[in-house]
């Protein structure tokens, strides 16, 4: 599941905490997955954040490439 996408609509754009909330939010959603999977080519500071969140909880980082190779 996508944060990004999931949690759209949830909080008020002109909520002075919203950008905390939604980090909140996604860390605790990416706490309970048993994997994550990083699509695109571009990795941003958000992008780094979850893949440091998701090695210290012991989450499975990978790319979509990667899961596509596994199906072959």
């Amino acid at each position: 599941m996508c944060p990004v996408l999931a949690f759209s609509g949830i909080i008020a754009d002109d909520d002075p905490d919203g950008e905390k909330k939604r980090r909140e939010m996604s860390e605790d959603l990416l706490k309970r997955a048993r994997f994550l999977v990083v699509c695109g080519k571009k990795i941003n500071d958000d992008v780094r954040a979850d893949i440091s969140i998701a090695k210290h909880s012991k989450v499975i980082p990978t790319t979509l490439e990667g899961v596509l190779e596994c199906g072959d």
